[in-house]
Protein backbone atom coordinates (compact mmCIF):
# COMPACT_ATOMS: atom_id res chain seq x y z
CA UNK A 1 0.00 0.00 0.00
CA UNK A 2 1.27 3.21 -0.81
CA UNK A 3 0.14 6.56 0.29
CA UNK A 4 0.30 10.14 -0.99
CA UNK A 5 -1.38 13.00 0.00
CA UNK A 6 -2.56 15.98 -1.69
CA UNK A 7 -3.50 19.29 -1.02
CA UNK A 8 -4.90 22.21 -3.86
CA UNK A 9 -6.27 25.19 -2.73
CA UNK A 10 -8.92 24.09 0.07
CA UNK A 11 -9.15 20.05 -0.99
CA UNK A 12 -7.30 17.54 0.57
CA UNK A 13 -7.33 14.04 -0.57
CA UNK A 14 -5.39 11.06 -0.41
CA UNK A 15 -4.29 8.28 -2.83
CA UNK A 16 -3.88 5.23 -2.03
CA UNK A 17 -1.95 2.56 -4.70
CA UNK A 18 -2.21 -1.16 -3.80
CA UNK A 19 -5.13 -0.48 -1.66
CA UNK A 20 -6.56 -4.39 -1.80
CA UNK A 21 -4.37 -7.00 -0.26
CA UNK A 22 -5.82 -9.66 -1.57
CA UNK A 23 -7.31 -7.84 -5.12
CA UNK A 24 -7.77 -10.41 -7.27
CA UNK A 25 -10.43 -11.78 -5.01
CA UNK A 26 -12.06 -8.47 -4.92
CA UNK A 27 -11.85 -8.60 -8.20
CA UNK A 28 -13.41 -11.79 -9.11
CA UNK A 29 -16.26 -11.05 -6.67
CA UNK A 30 -16.80 -7.58 -8.38
CA UNK A 31 -17.18 -9.44 -11.59
CA UNK A 32 -19.29 -11.83 -10.05
CA UNK A 33 -22.09 -9.60 -8.13
CA UNK A 34 -22.08 -7.56 -11.45
CA UNK A 35 -25.22 -9.50 -12.45
CA UNK A 36 -26.88 -8.54 -9.52
CA UNK A 37 -26.85 -4.71 -9.98
CA UNK A 38 -29.52 -2.10 -9.77
CA UNK A 39 -30.59 1.19 -12.47
CA UNK A 40 -29.24 4.17 -10.92
CA UNK A 41 -32.82 4.55 -9.62
CA UNK A 42 -32.17 1.84 -6.68
CA UNK A 43 -28.68 2.52 -5.47
CA UNK A 44 -29.96 6.58 -4.16
CA UNK A 45 -27.68 7.74 -6.72
CA UNK A 46 -27.78 11.78 -7.30
CA UNK A 47 -30.09 13.49 -9.43
CA UNK A 48 -30.04 16.85 -11.47
CA UNK A 49 -32.76 19.23 -10.91
CA UNK A 50 -34.73 17.86 -13.84
CA UNK A 51 -35.12 14.53 -11.71
CA UNK A 52 -32.75 12.46 -13.72
CA UNK A 53 -30.29 10.27 -12.51
CA UNK A 54 -26.59 11.78 -12.50
CA UNK A 55 -25.27 8.38 -12.53
CA UNK A 56 -25.67 6.32 -16.33
CA UNK A 57 -24.46 3.25 -14.57
CA UNK A 58 -25.59 0.43 -12.27
CA UNK A 59 -24.80 0.00 -9.00
CA UNK A 60 -25.30 -2.65 -5.65
CA UNK A 61 -25.17 -2.00 -2.38
CA UNK A 62 -22.95 -4.89 -0.53
CA UNK A 63 -24.58 -3.90 3.35
CA UNK A 64 -27.93 -4.89 1.69
CA UNK A 65 -26.66 -8.55 0.65
CA UNK A 66 -24.21 -9.62 3.50
CA UNK A 67 -26.24 -8.35 5.81
CA UNK A 68 -24.62 -10.53 8.51
CA UNK A 69 -22.11 -12.32 6.75
CA UNK A 70 -19.31 -9.31 6.23
CA UNK A 71 -16.66 -12.07 6.32
CA UNK A 72 -17.72 -13.62 2.99
CA UNK A 73 -17.20 -10.44 1.08
CA UNK A 74 -13.57 -9.70 0.05
CA UNK A 75 -14.47 -6.83 -0.60
CA UNK A 76 -16.03 -5.48 2.81
CA UNK A 77 -13.19 -7.35 4.55
CA UNK A 78 -10.93 -5.19 2.09
CA UNK A 79 -12.09 -2.21 3.24
CA UNK A 80 -11.76 -2.64 6.75
CA UNK A 81 -7.90 -1.43 6.44
CA UNK A 82 -9.24 2.36 5.92
CA UNK A 83 -9.54 1.99 9.47
CA UNK A 84 -5.82 0.74 10.30
CA UNK A 85 -4.87 2.89 12.87
CA UNK A 86 -1.34 3.41 10.80
CA UNK A 87 -3.22 4.72 7.88
CA UNK A 88 -5.73 6.61 9.79
CA UNK A 89 -2.66 8.81 11.72
CA UNK A 90 -0.76 9.37 8.50
CA UNK A 91 -3.91 10.77 7.35
CA UNK A 92 -4.93 13.17 10.36
CA UNK A 93 -1.63 14.48 9.85
CA UNK A 94 -1.67 15.41 6.91
CA UNK A 95 -5.49 17.12 7.32
CA UNK A 96 -7.28 16.81 10.30
CA UNK A 97 -10.45 16.61 8.72
CA UNK A 98 -9.35 13.25 7.91
CA UNK A 99 -10.18 12.04 11.45
CA UNK A 100 -13.64 11.60 10.71
CA UNK A 101 -12.52 8.21 9.88
CA UNK A 102 -11.17 6.97 13.11
CA UNK A 103 -14.51 8.83 14.50
CA UNK A 104 -16.66 6.96 12.53
CA UNK A 105 -19.63 4.35 13.78
CA UNK A 106 -21.19 3.76 10.12
CA UNK A 107 -19.76 2.80 6.96
CA UNK A 108 -21.53 1.58 3.81
CA UNK A 109 -20.34 0.40 0.62
CA UNK A 110 -21.44 0.83 -2.78
CA UNK A 111 -20.45 -0.91 -6.24
CA UNK A 112 -20.81 1.27 -9.01
CA UNK A 113 -20.49 -0.74 -12.76
CA UNK A 114 -19.57 1.50 -15.82
CA UNK A 115 -19.77 0.32 -19.80
CA UNK A 116 -18.28 2.32 -21.97
CA UNK A 117 -19.58 6.20 -22.16
CA UNK A 118 -21.20 5.91 -18.50
CA UNK A 119 -20.74 8.42 -15.93
CA UNK A 120 -21.25 9.61 -12.87
CA UNK A 121 -21.95 13.45 -12.89
CA UNK A 122 -20.37 16.08 -10.90
CA UNK A 123 -22.20 15.51 -7.39
CA UNK A 124 -21.76 15.21 -3.39
CA UNK A 125 -21.99 12.44 -0.64
CA UNK A 126 -24.42 12.61 2.12
CA UNK A 127 -21.96 11.28 4.17
CA UNK A 128 -18.74 12.66 5.44
CA UNK A 129 -15.63 10.77 4.51
CA UNK A 130 -15.69 9.18 0.77
CA UNK A 131 -13.24 6.13 -0.53
CA UNK A 132 -13.50 5.50 -4.45
CA UNK A 133 -11.76 2.58 -4.79
CA UNK A 134 -11.20 1.98 -8.70
CA UNK A 135 -11.17 -1.26 -10.39
CA UNK A 136 -11.64 -3.03 -14.11
CA UNK A 137 -11.74 -5.20 -16.86
CA UNK A 138 -10.78 -5.49 -20.47
CA UNK A 139 -8.98 -3.05 -22.47
CA UNK A 140 -10.23 0.60 -21.81
CA UNK A 141 -8.85 4.22 -21.30
CA UNK A 142 -10.22 7.09 -19.01
CA UNK A 143 -12.14 6.21 -15.68
CA UNK A 144 -10.46 8.35 -13.86
CA UNK A 145 -11.78 10.49 -10.84
CA UNK A 146 -12.10 14.05 -11.09
CA UNK A 147 -12.99 17.05 -8.85
CA UNK A 148 -14.09 19.43 -11.35
CA UNK A 149 -14.36 22.47 -9.21
CA UNK A 150 -10.68 22.00 -8.19
CA UNK A 151 -9.37 21.33 -11.55
CA UNK A 152 -8.01 18.14 -10.54
CA UNK A 153 -7.79 14.51 -12.15
CA UNK A 154 -7.03 11.41 -10.58
CA UNK A 155 -6.40 8.65 -13.56
CA UNK A 156 -7.45 5.22 -13.32
CA UNK A 157 -5.31 2.60 -12.15
CA UNK A 158 -6.05 -0.64 -10.79
CA UNK A 159 -6.18 -1.27 -7.29
CA UNK A 160 -6.18 2.80 -6.55
CA UNK A 161 -7.98 4.54 -3.72
CA UNK A 162 -8.83 8.19 -3.69
CA UNK A 163 -10.08 9.37 -0.23
CA UNK A 164 -11.62 12.64 0.38
CA UNK A 165 -14.43 14.85 2.24
CA UNK A 166 -17.48 13.55 0.71
CA UNK A 167 -18.61 17.13 0.54
CA UNK A 168 -16.63 18.06 -2.37
CA UNK A 169 -18.19 17.54 -5.67
CA UNK A 170 -16.55 14.79 -7.71
CA UNK A 171 -17.16 12.60 -10.63
CA UNK A 172 -16.36 9.82 -12.81
CA UNK A 173 -15.01 10.05 -16.12
CA UNK A 174 -15.94 8.21 -18.89
CA UNK A 175 -14.48 5.34 -20.40
CA UNK A 176 -13.37 4.13 -23.77
CA UNK A 177 -12.92 0.75 -24.97
CA UNK A 178 -14.81 -2.08 -26.37
CA UNK A 179 -18.39 -3.56 -25.12
CA UNK A 180 -16.73 -6.35 -22.65
CA UNK A 181 -14.79 -3.88 -20.63
CA UNK A 182 -16.04 -2.43 -17.19
CA UNK A 183 -14.78 0.25 -14.65
CA UNK A 184 -15.86 -0.40 -11.32
CA UNK A 185 -16.05 2.01 -8.45
CA UNK A 186 -16.52 0.57 -5.04
CA UNK A 187 -17.75 3.76 -2.65
CA UNK A 188 -16.67 3.34 0.31
CA UNK A 189 -18.87 6.01 2.87
CA UNK A 190 -18.25 6.75 6.44
CA UNK A 191 -19.53 8.98 8.72
CA UNK A 192 -21.00 8.75 12.41
CA UNK A 193 -24.45 8.87 13.59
Amino acid sequence: MQVSCHRKNNLSYAVIDNYFDSFEEVLAEAKDLRRLAYQPEYTSSAKNEDGTHKKTGTGLFLDDLYTDRREASPILCGNRRLFDSRLTTKLEEFDACFGFISKSNRDTTLLNYYSPNQIYEAHKDEVQITVVSLLGWGDFSGGGLCFPEHDIKVEFKQNRAIVFLSCVSHASEPLTGNEDCCRVSIAHFITSN
